[in-house]
């Protein structure tokens, strides 16, 4: 599998890309950018940094986890996937089987909106006082410095 021309951001030039850096700027827990979607839709491996939890939720095997084992590693890695095609073609096993796709605006607000309608047909229910601090105080994201 040789490179795949793709565009994942408009502002990006068509360009064979092999990798995807799919990193947040704050680690939230339950949270993954949907760029990373993006990347395994176009058939691109993701490395990723984040919260979320990535182990149970994408295929094993299909991305790259750039908190491993730090920054040589992960580079010495990459290149080694990007000279070796059949190693690299790996990361792609789950294709055979699954699909990854980004859900349209549309599809978001529809989603959203069954959201809003069951929580307004459950009877139990949970006050925040504080969404913010609920979210990003209280141990839910941790600000990166980079």
């Amino acid at each position: 599998m040789g490179p795949v021309v793709v565009i994942i951001a408009p502002n990006l030039k068509r360009r064979p890309y092999k990798f995807y850096l799919s990193l947040e700027n704050s680690i939230c827990k339950d949270y993954m950018t949907e760029k990373l979607w993006n990347a395994l839709n176009h058939s691109v491996v993701p490395i990723v940094l984040g919260g979320g939890d990535y182990a149970n939720t994408l295929p094993e095997g299909s991305y790259i986890d750039a908190s491993s084992n730090g920054p040589k590693a992960l580079a010495a890695l990459m290149k080694t996937l990007d000279e070796d095609e059949s190693r690299y073609a790996e990361y792609f096993w789950w294709k055979e089987r699954f699909s990854a796709s980004v859900l349209s605006e549309e599809e978001h607000a529809e989603r959203h909106c069954a959201l809003c309608e069951r929580l307004h047909r459950d009877d139990s229910h949970q006050v925040m006082e504080d969404l913010e601090k609920w979210w990003e105080k209280e141990g839910r994201c941790t600000q990166i410095r980079f």
